[in-house]
């Protein structure tokens, strides 16, 4: 755009971005008629309230206590544990969640990133964890059921216990494999178990749905083969979720204790599958994680590393390179600088 020269025709738009780091009401720009003949005297300012959401949400459990979470149960229920948040014991058939109830922009503004450490479970009669999204607007949010349904969708045993209120999406990391049986939920992949699977889960509108309602709906082609388990606090599962402003998702995870990194979605479309379909994306999110132990006990399981907000604006230049006709075999030297303009936690 140049100031004073750009001109906008009928039905075209522009796309305002704010100065980085400032916020209030800022003259983001100005207006003037024109006919084709005549421009008016008087340039109009739009002003723009430019809000601060507090990013990057960065959450690393180094005190004790939870503020701005909702826990489920509230009473022994998920808490601060060596410097993680442990959702669940190891005590079996038991479920907890945790959701961060702080509203932010949703994809309907800027893309969004997402990255966290867990670790456990390892037995594989655990049920696993699940990531999940939700509408900002709900002022108390409630966590989904027990068993395979990862604390995000309704209750696959007794079809009495609602997913979680107004969900979006929700990523299961199924050791146990319940998170896609067709036996426990409408829709799946199998009628059994298919343990050590990433999948997705669709949104719901109600507070209230059940398995009756048709909501929470497995994803079709989500369900990707990993290798849940993450047996200790010092080899935990790092987690990166990218999701744009189309819908699309970026998910990546390491293997294990040597750092490999696994792309488990590539530019996966959410936005455009069947699950999806007739469902809005709200203005605001909310996080949460939830994680259930099954009909086995092991170990608990722990987030830890939370850092979420827009991805950094990484920029590449090449800042010098070779000049004139080199000599073939000849070695060359390039000057490349990489600048990190945030954010990052």
């Amino acid at each position: 755009m140049v100031p004073g020269a750009t001109q906008l025709a009928r039905g075209e738009s522009l796309l305002w971005l704010p100065p980085a780091d400032q916020t209030g009401v800022i003259n983001g720009f100005s207006i003037r008629a024109h006919d084709g003949l005549d421009t008016s005297a008087t340039a109009v300012p739009a002003p723009i309230e430019v809000k601060d959401w507090g990013f990057p949400i960065v959450q690393n459990f180094n005190v004790a206590g939870l503020t701005s979470w909702v826990v489920t149960p509230s009473t022994g229920g998920p808490a601060v544990t060596a410097n993680a948040l442990q959702l669940t014991t190891t005590t079996a058939n038991k479920t907890g969640s945790a959701i961060y109830n702080v509203a932010f922009p949703s994809i309907q503004s800027a893309p969004l990133e997402f990255g966290f450490d867990y670790f456990g479970p390892t037995t594989t009669g655990t049920e696993g964890l699940s990531f999940f999204l939700l509408d900002g607007s709900v002022t108390s949010p409630g966590a989904g059921g027990d068993g395979g349904a990862l604390g995000y969708a309704y209750s696959a045993a007794t079809n009495t216990i609602p997913g979680v209120t107004k969900a979006f999406m929700g990523v299961g990391f199924s050791r146990g494999g319940n998170f896609l049986n067709n036996a426990s939920f409408h829709d799946g992949i199998a009628n059994t178990n298919t343990p050590d699977q990433v999948a997705l889960r669709g949104p719901a509108t109600n507070s209230s749905s059940v398995k009756t309602s048709k909501e929470y709906d497995y994803v079709l082609n989500s369900a990707k083969a990993f290798t849940v388990a993450a047996a200790v606090a010092t080899a935990p599962r790092k987690v990166k979720l990218t999701l744009t402003t189309e819908g699309k998702i970026t998910l990546l995870a390491n293997t294990g204790a040597s750092g490999a990194t696994a792309a488990i979605y590539d530019g996966f479309d959410f936005i455009n599958s069947a699950a999806f379909a007739g469902y809005p994306v709200p203005p605001t999110f909310k996080f949460g994680f939830a994680a259930t132990t099954g009909a086995a006990s092991g170990q608990a399981h722990n987030i830890d590393n939370i850092v979420a907000g827009p991805p950094a604006d990484l920029e590449v230049a090449f800042t010098a390179a070779p000049s004139g006709s080199p000599a073939p075999g000849s070695a060359l030297s390039y000057e490349v600088t990489v600048t990190n303009n945030g954010p990052n936690g």
